[in-house]
């Protein structure tokens, strides 16, 4: 986390900036996974709390699923479909295909991408909202304080995470 804001822009209620640890033209499927979790985050959250779903994380959808179809079409990264690249990035653009897609592979191979790509979003998900629901506290703290500063860097984020924030109210005693 590089930025963490709740002050709208443009169509985003608030959002979370990345920054990359280093430059690396190589991701592993790790990385993707991870990604497409922390993506999965906002929609998460929001049926955790408000036990509904909103437009709010229609952006991060979008993102999370790009990554998804990435990872079994592009980069062979599905043990189900194996090392094999689906579909051509060149050619011409047909009706309900997208921009100079070439596929060269068949329905059934395309219902198997489809449900591959479900099954990342998916695990993702439910990665995402066992990580909240285990710190569900933490969360809480952390909008509490976004609600008065709007924004943090992400020094203060590690701080609210580790518990360390000079804004964080002291744990409850369990005596």
């Amino acid at each position: 986390v590089h930025k963490i804001t709740i002050v709208s822009r443009g169509r985003a209620g608030g959002y979370v900036m990345p920054l990359p640890t280093s430059d690396t033209m190589l991701r592993t499927k790790e990385q993707f996974e991870d990604d497409i979790t922390a993506a999965m985050g906002g929609r998460a959250a929001e049926e955790l709390v408000f036990n509904q779903l909103t437009t709010g994380a229609s952006n991060d959808l979008m993102q999370a699923t790009r990554m998804a179809r990435a990872m079994v079409t592009q980069f062979g990264m599905s043990d189900k479909l194996g090392p094999r690249a689906y579909g051509a990035n060149s050619g011409p653009i047909f009706l309900g295909r997208d921009m100079g897609e070439v596929r060269d592979y068949s329905e059934q191979y395309a219902e198997e991408i489809d449900n591959e790509v479900k099954r990342i979003l998916q695990t993702g998900y439910q990665r995402a909202r066992n990580l909240l629901s285990e710190n569900r506290q933490r969360m809480e703290q952390l909008v509490e304080i976004l609600m008065e500063r709007e924004t943090l860097d992400s020094a203060e984020f590690v701080e609210i995470m580790e518990g360390t924030h000079p804004g964080l109210q002291p744990a409850p005693s369990a005596e």
